[in-house]
C-alpha cells in the first residue's frame, strides 16, 4: 500500500493533482476523437481563478514551451498553464516516483527530496519542473498578476 504520510506537507495533494490532469487529458482526447480534430493549445486552470488582465493573443506565445506562472523565487505554478498540444501527454499525466525523483515510492516528494533537487518550495510545481526538465521541455513565464485566486 502506498503511503503519503512521509510526503512533505505541501506535496500530499500532488498525487491527486496528477490524477486530475491525467483525467483531463483523457476527456480532451475523447472530444478530439469525436470532432476528428486536435486542439493547437490546451488551457488548464483551476475553477477558482479570476482573470485580472487579458491573456492576449495566444499566437504570441512560443508553441515549443509550456507557459505558466513562476518567479525567480518560486517553483512552477500549478494553478494555470498554456500547453501546446504536442506537450499535453507530458504535462497532463500522472507523475510517478521516478518522474518526480521521489525516494518515497509515491507520487510526491519528501522534504529531503525537495532539498536534494533544489526546490524553492516543496510544491507540486517543483515536481512538475523536475519532470519537464527531464524531458527537455521549456517553460515560458506568464506575466505576474494575470489572475487572482477567488474562493466564496
Amino acid at each position: 500500500i502506498q503511503n503519503s504520510s512521509t510526503c512533505d506537507r505541501d506535496q500530499v495533494s500532488c498525487p491527486t493533482l496528477w490524477a486530475g490532469l491525467s483525467l483531463c487529458l483523457n476527456m480532451i482526447q475523447g472530444y478530439e476523437n469525436i470532432q476528428e480534430q486536435k486542439f493547437d493549445w490546451i488551457v488548464w486552470l483551476r475553477p477558482d481563478l479570476k482573470f485580472v488582465h487579458s491573456l492576449g493573443n495566444i499566437r504570441a506565445f512560443d508553441a515549443q514551451k509550456i507557459h505558466t506562472n513562476f518567479s525567480r523565487y518560486s517553483d512552477l505554478g500549478d494553478r494555470f498553464a498554456l500547453v501546446p498540444r504536442q506537450h499535453a501527454p507530458n504535462y497532463f499525466r500522472q507523475l510517478t516516483p521516478k518522474t518526480v525523483q521521489s525516494s518515497l515510492g509515491f507520487g510526491c516528494l519528501s522534504t529531503q527530496d525537495c532539498f536534494r533537487i533544489g526546490c524553492n518550495s516543496c510544491s507540486c510545481g517543483c515536481a512538475l519542473r523536475v519532470h519537464l526538465e527531464q524531458l527537455g521541455i521549456g517553460v515560458g513565464q506568464l506575466p505576474e498578476g494575470l489572475f487572482d485566486l477567488v474562493r466564496s
